[in-house]
């Protein structure tokens, strides 16, 4: 009986220490599970720490990119609308242009039916017709500051004066008053014109009911042709503003 006993006890005891084995080696798989889990989360956080770094540098180069297209779509639409106004530009300097050269050719043809007898016929005049001294008058004003040996202009660059012997100063040469007259459309041309000088023509002189060519016509030879040049220099003018 004694021996039954021990052999149990033996028996339990080995169970015992078979069960602390299996404890010790349980125990010692956990710890490692535990260690790996460790590492895999300390991976794991990385990863997602890496990924969500990724997403920030994607979503600001998205960003980026977004707003170069913008920058880019603006720039289309602003190069489009330079394009419109250039072409817009373009086809009103082109109808501009086609307006502007028949009037300076216009000036110019109505200096052609001008003899050097109409300007001795003009200077025999002690008392002329009414609305020729205007005629040379509005010629002075258009000429002045471009012919200082004929035009004695004040500060301002207007004609000190418009009387008729100032206008006679003119027609001291006729030959080289016409030349002065007919290459008058390249002093327009540069924009060397007084604009103030144009104003005053056109609201003290053009805008007269007798400052046509037909009342001229009736009056002067040479205020006829210098009448037509006055208009139509004025209109060339305007036209290339």
């Amino acid at each position: 009986m004694l021996a039954e006993k021990r052999k149990n006890l033996e028996e339990s005891r080995e169970r015992y220490e078979n069960g602390l084995i299996k404890l010790r080696e349980t125990a010692e798989q956990v710890e490692e599970i535990e260690k790996i889990v460790k590492v895999k989360g300390v991976e794991a956080e990385k990863k997602k720490n890496d990924a969500e770094k990724f997403a920030a540098i994607v979503g600001v180069e998205k960003d980026k990119v977004e707003k170069e297209n913008d920058k880019a779509n603006i720039e289309a639409a602003t190069c489009g609308k330079i394009k419109e106004d250039v072409l817009f530009k373009k086809e009103s300097t082109e109808n501009d242009l086609a307006a502007a050269i028949p009037l300076v050719e216009e000036a110019k043809k109505s200096l052609q039916g001008i003899q050097k007898k109409d300007f001795g016929i003009a200077k025999s005049f002690s008392n002329p017709p009414g609305g020729v001294p205007e005629v040379f008058a509005a010629a002075m004003y258009l000429m002045a500051s471009h012919w200082n040996d004929a035009i004695e202009i004040d500060k301002n660059k207007k004609p000190k004066s418009v009387e008729w012997k100032a206008a006679l100063k003119l027609m001291k040469s006729p030959e080289e008053f016409l030349i002065r007259l007919q290459e008058f459309g390249k002093i327009v041309d540069d924009n060397l014109v007084v604009p103030n000088n144009v104003k005053i023509v056109k609201e003290l002189y053009i805008s007269r009911p007798d400052f046509n060519v037909e009342a001229m016509e009736q009056k002067s030879g040479a205020a006829r042709g210098i009448c037509s040049w006055v208009i139509n220099i004025v209109k060339y003018w305007e036209v290339i503003q």
